[in-house]
């Protein structure tokens, strides 16, 4: 009778769940993360992993939410990789105004692989690629909430955000292995 009653809580809530809150993830087709440009790094024996190493905080800015869009890669890419970036290269401290903030709305609304909505998702590929490409505009340029979320950039957005991009970006050479991970992260890679 419990294992019942567990088992309907959690496929309850996970339906209720599902309908407030979308996810938008797509992995990418099979194969073409074997295909991607690796990371140039020291062989592991070259190199001693910190016992312990904490990625600063206080330039990520303030976790949101996506809302019913699917626009997570969005969001973890933009609003929370870019934005801690920008902030860490720069010595910004914690991005707080919404002018150090990245837009998700733009990143989302470059990327996404149908026409908008809660099932529409888009490839984290892509997103970097933007962001090396034509790199991001802020929060403040492009609001991101739930009526906005699918409109497209304006073409004067594309000069602002051209200013906030990356050189490029890699891959690691064994998605699996955690240790190379923790090697790029703690040396700052």
């Amino acid at each position: 009778m419990k294992i019942q009653i567990t088992l309907f809580t959690l496929l309850f809530c996970s339906s209720l769940w599902g309908q407030e809150f979308a996810t938008g993830y797509t992995p990418m087709p099979k194969g073409e993360y074997e295909e991607l440009k690796i990371a140039f790094c020291a062989s592991m024996t070259d190199r001693k992993l910190p016992a312990s190493y904490v990625i600063p905080e206080h330039y990520f800015p303030t976790p949101g939410s996506q809302g019913n869009i699917g626009s997570c890669v969005g969001w973890s890419t933009g609003y929370a990789l870019a934005s801690f970036y920008f902030a860490a290269k720069n010595k910004w401290g914690k991005p707080v105004t919404n002018n150090l903030i990245m837009s998700p709305t733009f990143v989302y609304n470059h990327i996404r692989q149908c026409n908008c909505g809660p099932n529409c998702g888009s490839y984290i590929g892509d997103a970097l690629n933007l962001l090396r490409d034509k790199g991001f505009v802020t929060w403040q340029t492009m609001p991101y909430n739930n009526e906005q979320a699918c409109n497209k950039p304006s073409e004067n957005m594309y000069p602002i955000a051209a200013k906030n991009n990356i050189s490029g970006w890699n891959r690691l050479i064994n998605k699996l292995n955690f240790n190379e991970y923790k090697e790029h992260l703690s040396n700052d890679v």
